[in-house]
């Protein structure tokens, strides 16, 4: 459960985000809907207490106010931008986001964790990489199984299909969509096409009430407040079938 009352965000000193109050109570997979610069990567950001997001208001995690020890228990996270400098194999990048990694780990039970993500994601040929020398697509994939090895019940992936290709994005949303019944998943996107892969969106607006509206009551006026200029019955004609 997130949820998050009389919120103002800023970020490099201006305000990007205000919003009365936000409750994601309900299991699934939730997209954050709206233009590049309309506050979804600062307000993920917010979550996992960024230090470049200055916050001010209430944000509470499985009813416990947001907290460092919070976010280790509960929240996996995976950044838009892979900043990638260390000569890993992939199998170590993806352990590592076990929550009991570490100085003294058991190196068997953690390893056998992350090689059934990496199996369920189709990467385990990659187990072995160098992952400085993978596709961007690829190491997207890998920090994704890093970010799931954590197992916690809140997943917050910031833009994770900006890097992949098709193939891939369906991997993802494959294995989202098998994996949600006992998680929250908040993805950020400006990718109209996202919505028929989700159970949820949040409109990021300037007129939006950042309230949950279910894929079922999605409709193109909803979408015109988010992008005003796309003309929806030409373009979009095959997600409007999909999501009717």
């Amino acid at each position: 459960m997130i949820y998050c009352k009389d919120l103002i965000l800023e970020y490099k000193n201006k305000k990007v985000l205000q919003l009365d109050e936000l409750s994601i109570n309900e299991n699934g997979i939730y997209i954050l809907l709206g233009a590049n610069g309309s506050g979804k990567s600062t307000f993920i950001k917010s979550l996992i207490m960024d230090s470049s997001v200055k916050r001010s208001g209430i944000i509470n995690i499985n009813n416990n106010p947001l907290s460092k020890e919070v976010i280790f228990n509960d929240i996996g996270f995976m950044p838009q931008f892979l900043n990638v400098n260390f000569p890993f194999r992939a199998i170590e990048v993806v352990m590592m986001g076990h929550k009991e990694y570490g100085i003294f780990f058991d190196e068997k039970k953690i390893k056998k964790k992350a090689l059934e993500i990496m199996e369920s994601l189709n990467i385990l040929h990659l187990q072995n990489r160098n992952v400085e020398n993978l596709s961007g697509g690829e190491r997207a994939l890998v920090f994704l199984a890093k970010t799931l090895c954590k197992n916690t019940n809140i997943i917050l992936l910031d833009e994770p299909d900006s890097s992949l290709d098709f193939q891939n994005k369906v991997k993802l949303f494959h294995y989202l969509e098998d994996n949600k019944s006992n998680k929250i998943i908040i993805l950020s996107s400006h990718d109209i096409v996202s919505i028929t892969k989700t159970d949820y969106i949040i409109k990021f607006s300037k007129s939006s009430n950042y309230k949950p509206i279910h894929k079922k009551d999605i409709n193109k006026n909803e979408l015109k407040d988010i992008f005003p200029d796309v003309n929806y019955d030409e373009i979009l004609k095959d997600i409007f079938s999909v999501i009717s």
